[in-house]
């Protein structure tokens, strides 16, 4: 049986990262954005149900690695609840930007080459035009 290729992981996740944020905006009209968030955050933990069964890894677990895995699932559902009341206040594409700013502010702290720093700089740049 031939294994999932990793590059495969990282599209899917890319296709969801991109397409539940746009998804959720439409739903506001009909549910608020906790209610989203909450939505989000049961359907994975669904499909994560099926997918890998994680209640096995779960029952050979020693406390405090249970207790770790509990507050990693507490963090990912504020972050959700956050990202999503961010998106209901302001317009989604400026939400997304200041969700990368960690990350361009990681790589520029990791900048070793010129390459690297023209990577950071062309990421970083503003399109011109109106305000």
């Amino acid at each position: 049986m031939q294994r999932f290729p990793p590059s495969g992981y990282f599209v899917g996740s890319a296709v969801f990262h991109y397409l539940g944020p746009a998804f959720a905006v439409l739903l506001f009209t009909r549910v608020e954005p906790m209610g989203v968030a909450w939505l989000r955050i049961a359907s994975a933990a669904l499909i994560l149900g099926i997918w890998r069964r994680p209640w096995r890894a779960l029952s050979q677990a020693d406390p405090a690695a249970r207790r770790l895995i509990a507050l990693m699932g507490l963090v990912l559902a504020a972050m959700n609840a956050s990202f999503y009341t961010a998106i209901d206040h302001l317009p989604l594409g400026t939400v997304a930007a200041i969700e990368f700013l960690p990350v361009i502010g990681l790589a520029a702290l990791g900048m070793r080459t010129a390459r690297n720093a023209a990577a950071l700089g062309l990421a970083a740049c503003r399109r011109g035009g109106r305000r």
